[in-house]
């Protein structure tokens, strides 16, 4: 040890470099996995549940159903829909989430959708199939097509066809479909994109929100109560 004194010192050293390197990377690794800021990240956090807010049973309404659905029961509407979770809905039931303040999804009949990205600022659902009204900040993805909405637009997709269709409401949607974006407003009219890898089209196509008794009572319940 007296010999070569630096050396030793040196050598202690090492395992003391190399727990620090690897606490720091750690640190990074798992702050960039909850997007801290510094981390690289926008501080968006943990992934939030989207919370359970209020249904609405159809059979209560002035519609005609099946003799079947009366003593139908409805549809498991979970307190709580965790990121990975799909929520939904049957031919007789409208049901609504809200996820950190920040965004309120109404579900139309047979409608379903699935909690992406519960992440503050993201709020992100894939819309599987059915009709929806978006309130706030939220983004929808559907195959190859994105929505952002930023305000309240309703969109509708049914699973069987390669299309969505989107209204704005108040304020705006950005729609994004191969690196192409359009952005649409109220004074917009409804527009149809084409959902598959590579598909940039669109096509104007007539939007009503009382187009029939099950279509007028969703935008009625979701818009105004």
């Amino acid at each position: 040890m007296l010999l070569f004194p630096n050396f030793t010192i040196r050598l202690s050293a090492l395992p003391i470099a190399f727990t620090v390197i690897v606490v720091v990377v750690l640190v990074l690794l798992v702050g960039r996995r909850l997007d801290l800021p510094f981390a690289g990240g926008e501080g968006a956090g943990l992934h939030a549940a989207a919370t359970f807010v209020d249904l609405k049973d159809l059979r209560e309404e002035n519609i005609a159903f099946p003799a079947e659905y009366s003593g139908a029961e409805l549809p498991v509407f979970p307190e709580s829909l965790a990121r990975g979770e799909t929520v939904t809905t049957n031919a007789f039931a409208f049901g609504r989430y809200s996820i950190n303040n920040e965004c309120t999804i109404a579900l139309a009949e047979n409608s379903s959708l699935v909690l992406e990205d519960g992440r503050r600022r993201y709020n992100v659902f894939n819309l599987l199939t059915g009709r929806t009204v978006a309130t706030g900040d939220c983004t929808f993805t559907t195959r190859e097509t994105e929505i952002d909405v930023y305000g309240s637009a309703t969109i509708i997709h049914f699973s069987w066809l390669d299309e969505i269709a989107v209204k704005v409401l108040e304020g705006e949607a950005v729609v994004s479909q191969s690196g192409t974006t359009t952005i649409l407003t109220p004074e917009s009219p409804a527009l149809q994109f084409s959902t598959l890898p590579n598909s940039i089209t669109q096509k104007e196509i007539g939007f009503s929100l009382t187009q029939n008794n099950l279509i007028s009572s969703f935008y009625s319940w979701s818009l105004n109560d």
